[in-house]
């Protein structure tokens, strides 16, 4: 994958090194198995899964939501770098009728969400019913509200499967094998501190996989 020196959100050496968000890795492996015709990424800062999704997915839709405007135009830069600029749709600050329009475009979608807290209004299946038959990987931000989680449990517990997965430390053997003589080297708090994503504490996603699948 083509990339920028440059980003929207989260930090930029741990996508170069291959460790961000590593307890994800098996569920995008899963995504890609199943090859949704459509994937909607909200909160998608460059274009970090949006783009790595449709050069991975070549029969894949993607609609790539960001609030920021200069993450927005990383996006464009990304896909066109990455020859993907006709599969990924770039829209703004995605509200509650544009994702329900958006979902709405295939049978089985799958939903990226890391929206600072913002998924608390967005993940509603009342407002937006098209989330019953939508899997949903959304980071969960209970540290800006404790009470968060709860309630998104109460609205998908009947319709969905729940898995949840945690943030874990990143020692030197999460590098990629070719990095990791340098834990050898002076060069190793370096890199030790450009594999931090430094977040705010201990943080979950939860998998939520539709009953019916």
């Amino acid at each position: 994958m083509h990339y920028v020196g440059d980003y929207a959100g989260s930090l930029l050496p741990p996508k170069l090194l291959g460790t961000y968000e590593r307890e994800l890795h098996a569920i995008v492996d899963r995504l890609i198995a199943q090859k949704p015709p459509l994937i909607v990424n909200i909160g998608a800062g460059e274009g970090y899964y949006a783009v790595g999704l449709a050069r991975r997915l070549p029969s894949s839709q993607i609609f790539a939501f960001e609030a920021d405007e200069h993450g927005r135009a990383l996006i464009a830069r990304v896909a066109a770098q990455n020859h993907v600029t006709d599969r990924v749709k770039i829209g703004g600050l995605c509200t509650q009728p544009d994702l329900a329009a958006t979902l709405t475009r295939a049978d089985a979608p799958w939903l990226i969400i890391d929206v600072e807290g913002a998924e608390d209004h967005l993940l509603d299946p009342v407002a937006i019913p098209s989330l019953a038959r939508t899997t949903v990987l959304v980071e969960v931000h209970d540290f800006l509200d404790s009470t968060l989680g709860e309630r998104l449990k109460r609205r998908f517990g009947s319709t969905h499967r729940i898995e949840e997965l945690w943030t874990e430390s990143r020692p030197l053997s999460h590098l990629p094998a070719w990095l990791r003589w340098v834990a050898f080297t002076p060069w190793r708090q370096r890199l030790l501190h450009a594999m931090d994503e430094q977040r705010p504490g201990p943080m979950r996603w939860w998998v939520l996989t539709p009953n019916s699948t």
